[in-house]
């Protein structure tokens, strides 16, 4: 076991009933267990759907990937829709802003790009909005004063589809991460100037084309990013693995890295990332553990969310913070998940009744932002965007 690693024990699991909470503490000694009170119907009653068909055609699927709330609006950033969705949480009224001739290739033109996202992670800096490039060759860039989007070419990096997944923006550069990509992707928006920063040796997919990482996040003048699939070739030279946390000080300009194999091996394990008070968090997607970092004490742990049932794989995509808590989407697993690093409980805020009429097995939403009280889940397999307000179940206090 590395040093670090913290194994945290599922106590108790108490369940509340089919739309209120599923609840999980995790301490690292045996503790009692306690009750919860609150109405079931308080927490249906906490949700609503805010519909996309009046601007978003029937029949698409996989709409959009992460979100990002940024001065009362929610941005979401286009997976395999191609256009740039903006929703307004005063007016709750929906608007798309068309990506067209940025997109290489254009929609339903290219079998490689369909199960692919045109862009992936999404952040703001000095009222821009930036998406980084998956299946196509630009950052997106939209200016919210003219309302108008753009794009900054990518291919003096790389060329590779679906070569970046997850954006940040860190000291006042643009960060994107390596995915099938061996680059970490760099924008400065006051030169203009498109970089990248060799991580190979951490972790390369050169040798069987694997995405490595998703979601980035920053946390004084770091970027990080989570590994996400397992094929490629480590840095030690192993064939077959990418169990690393992705690290670059932005300011040494050096790449270092983390083991997380033994918090979550395999494939598909994390799916979206955040900070909150110097420690970084990503969402699990087939494995069991919110991966957790401490920037202080530079170690890393995990939490677990077996406890919470429901399917266990692609559980949960985009993270997101309300100042106290993380909170991640539900895509197959039908509820929010929220953490409390305070408490250290895990809670499941059940979704399932406003998934609308999509198999079990296909996610409903991709991406999750918060603003003023409210949790924002973005349409995926679905016509509709998810709003969950915390004030009406207390789950925020």
């Amino acid at each position: 076991m590395p040093q670090g690693f913290s194994f945290l024990v599922c106590l108790h699991c108490f369940i509340i009933s089919v739309h209120a909470l599923k609840m999980v503490q995790h301490r690292e000694v045996s503790g009692n267990a306690y009750m919860i009170h609150a109405s079931p119907d308080a927490y249906t009653s906490a949700m609503h759907n805010i519909s996309t068909k009046k601007v978003i055609p029937s029949g698409f699927g996989k709409l959009y990937g992460e979100s990002l709330a940024y001065k009362g609006k929610i941005y979401a950033s286009p997976h395999n829709f191609p256009d740039l969705m903006i929703l307004d949480t005063v007016t709750e009224e929906i608007s798309l802003v068309s990506t067209q001739g940025l997109r290489q290739p254009e929609v339903g033109k290219n079998d490689s790009c369909k199960d692919m996202p045109y862009w992936f992670g999404i952040t703001a800096y000095k009222d821009k909005i930036y998406a980084s490039p998956g299946c196509t060759g630009h950052i997106l860039i939209y200016d919210i004063a003219s309302k108008q989007i753009s794009g900054i070419p990518t291919s003096s990096v790389d060329t590779v589809m679906a070569g970046w997944l997850g954006m940040a923006e860190c000291n006042g550069k643009l960060y994107a991460a390596p995915a099938m990509s061996d680059k970490l992707l760099v924008y400065d928006p006051a030169t203009s100037a498109v970089t990248g920063v060799d991580t190979s040796s951490v972790c390369t997919s050169k040798i069987t084309k694997g995405i490595k990482f998703m979601g980035m996040a920053c946390w004084e003048g770091k970027v990080y990013a989570a590994p996400v699939e397992a094929d490629g070739q480590d840095k030690y030279g192993k064939v077959g693995t990418c169990d690393e946390l992705l690290i670059y000080d932005t300011v040494k300009e050096k790449v270092s890295s983390v083991s997380t194999k033994e918090i979550g091996p395999g494939k598909w394990k994390w799916h979206g990332m955040t900070v909150l008070n110097g420690v970084v968090y990503a969402v699990p997607s087939n494995v069991d553990n919110i991966l957790i970092y401490d920037t202080k004490t530079e170690k890393i742990s995990g939490v677990s969310t077996k406890a919470l049932g429901g399917a266990r794989t692609h559980m949960w995509s985009g993270l997101t913070t309300d100042g106290h808590k993380i909170y991640g989407a539900p895509q197959r697993n039908h509820q929010i998940l929220a953490y409390d690093p305070e408490t250290q409980v895990v809670t499941g805020l059940d979704a399932h009744a406003l998934e609308g009429k999509i198999a079990e097995d296909n996610a409903a939403w991709n991406g999750i932002a918060y603003w003023d009280g409210k949790l924002y889940c973005s349409a995926y397999n679905n016509d509709a965007v998810l709003v969950y307000d915390l004030n009406a179940t207390g789950v925020s206090n």
